[in-house]
Formats: structure tokens, C-alpha cells, sequence
């Protein structure tokens, strides 16, 4: 059976490859392991997500934190559907 591909496996390169060095050249301090999901939400929004049908692997949480912290629609990468529905719950639809 072949290996699911990794979406984001171009973008983790780069930024290992490229982004990173950079910032290390120019002496901007970081953490060795940043984690931006904790920066973008917490753990109690987290669970409020579960109670409304969002999954709580990894890649389902860090959906839901660029959907709660976006102006817009943001791109997501969920080719089984799982984040739809609770972001369509979660989110005012606005005046």
C-alpha cells in the first residue's frame, strides 16, 4: 500500500532549508520548538471545537486555529471533509 504524502512536506523543507538559517543569520531569537498552534488558540477552545464535531488530531486543530484567526476563508487542506461542518458552526455568518 502506498504512504499518504505529506501536503505540507515542501512547505517543512523550506522552512527548515531556508526560513530558518535566515532567521538565525540575522540573530532573531526562537524557540527550538515553537509550536504555533498553542500561540493561536488554547487548550479550552480546543475542546469547545471537539463538542462541536471538529476531530482532535493535529491537523484538524490547526484548521480550526487559521479558521478562528482569519479575516476570510482561508485555503484549507482537509481532503476528508472533517472541518467543514464544525467551521461552518463556529463561524457568524455575519450581517
Amino acid at each position: 500500500m502506498a504512504e499518504e504524502a505529506d501536503p505540507l512536506a515542501v512547505l517543512t523543507v523550506y522552512i527548515r532549508d531556508r526560513w530558518l538559517p535566515a532567521l538565525q543569520r540575522l540573530e532573531i531569537p526562537m524557540a527550538q520548538k515553537a509550536d504555533p498552534l498553542a500561540v493561536l488558540t488554547d487548550k479550552w477552545t480546543a475542546a469547545t471545537w471537539a463538542n462541536n464535531g471538529l476531530p482532535v488530531d493535529h491537523h484538524s486543530l490547526e484548521n480550526g486555529a487559521i479558521v478562528a484567526n482569519c479575516a476570510r476563508w482561508p485555503l484549507l487542506l482537509d481532503p476528508s471533509l472533517q472541518v467543514w461542518t464544525p467551521a461552518n458552526n463556529t463561524v457568524d455568518p455575519g450581517p
